[in-house]
């Protein structure tokens, strides 16, 4: 059976929810506790949690300086 890209959209689309929900900045120091199963895993953990904590930071700076 062949993977559409309607399914792909949705695996990444519920892949990105799910992240998002795990790598909350509110749970940053529940999260560098973890022990990883590899350096690769760790690593990976890594870069998303800091694009969630990027974006939070941008959110928090747009906010301060427009008052959204």
């Amino acid at each position: 059976m062949e993977y559409t890209t309607d399914e792909a959209a949705k695996n990444m689309h519920e892949a990105y929810l799910k992240c998002k929900t795990v790598f909350d900045p509110k749970h940053l120091l529940v999260n560098n506790r973890v022990d990883f199963e590899s350096e690769d895993e760790e690593f990976f953990y890594k870069i998303v949690g800091d694009f969630f904590l990027q974006r939070k930071q941008m959110e928090t700076i747009e906010h301060e300086k427009y008052g959204k």
